[in-house]
Parts: structure tokens; sequence; C-alpha cells
């Protein structure tokens, strides 16, 4: 896929303008190849389970808690599978793994785009101000749904790519995102 579009795109969708994200995201999703997010992820809980969902996040929480959510924000493969892999996992060292990387970014970008869009799921923070948060909302974060996370879909995408390329460490990739 041409750079250019792969820029445009991710300009546009990082943008705000929702009108603009929402023409653009069906055309990126097949240019790049996505996978149908919609359909593979089905809906948000909803009733009872919602509420439970809602109140499994509640605080308060540990410091160790507080501290992981925050690392957890840090939304790069190297340094999130860095444990599992070895400390002399980063780019720099694996630049094949690294371009492998960056060619998911795009199409999965978009299913989760598009996913979020479709089911609007607000974040907690915004649906209930009075939730706390481990990081700084932001304006972008606040339109950015909740459902389906974003982190996930990356940290799957991430584990199986990383499972195919050293099967030998398929359990620790499986273990690295569940805390």
């Amino acid at each position: 896929m041409p750079k250019r579009v792969v820029a445009f795109a991710l300009l546009i969708a990082l943008s705000g303008c929702g009108h603009l994200e929402g023409a653009v995201m069906p055309v990126v999703a097949e240019i790049a190849g996505s996978v149908d997010g919609i359909s593979l992820v089905g809906g948000p809980p909803h009733g009872a389970l919602a509420d439970a969902d809602v109140a499994a996040m509640g605080a308060p929480w540990s410091q160790a808690r507080i501290a992981q959510a925050r690392a957890d924000n840090h939304f790069e493969p190297f340094s999130a599978f860095a444990p599992v892999i070895g400390d002399g996992f980063s780019a720099d060292a694996y630049p094949l793994t690294h371009r492998v990387f960056n060619r998911l970014r795009t199409p999965l970008f978009a299913a989760d785009s598009l996913s979020k869009r479709r089911y609007a799921r607000a974040r907690p923070f915004v649906a209930d101000p009075a939730q706390p948060t481990c990081i700084r909302p932001t304006n972008l974060l606040r339109r950015n749904g909740s459902y389906p996370s974003g982190h996930a879909a990356f940290g799957w995408a991430w584990a199986l790519l990383l499972t195919e390329l050293a099967p030998a460490r398929a359990l620790g990739m499986k273990t690295c995102f569940v805390h």
C-alpha cells in the first residue's frame, strides 16, 4: 500500500474529524486488507454483564496495579514483549520483525476503528465522570470508544506474530498481557 495513503488515512483518523474518518476508514480497511473487526468481535456486553464489567474496574487500586496500568499504556510491541523474548528485543536488533509490526498497524487500526465506531461504547470515565482513571484522559481518548480494546487487539496480534517467530516462547506470549 502506498505510504501516502497510509499517512493520509492516519492523519484523518487522528484529526478527530468524525465525518472524514467515517468516510475514509472503510476505504483504508479495504486497501489495507483488514479483517472484518465488527463481525469478528461481536458487540460489547449489555445489562448486568456490562454493569459487572464497569464495577470490576472500580477503585481503589493498589499502587502496583496503577503502575502496571500506566506501563501497559505505553503502546509498543518491543517493550511489551521484551520480558518474554529477552532484554535485547528491540526494533534496532530485529529490523525485519519491526517491519512486520509496522505492516500490521494500518489494517489492524482500521478494523479496530471501524468496530469502535460501530459499537460507540463510551469509556467508563466518559459515561461516568466520577470514574477514576490511571492516566490523564485526553480529548482523543474521550472521543475514541472503549470497545473493542485497541490495546487487546494489538497485543493479541503481536503475540500471534511472535508465537510464529519464536514458538518455544509461545506460553510466555499468551500470558504477557495478563496481569
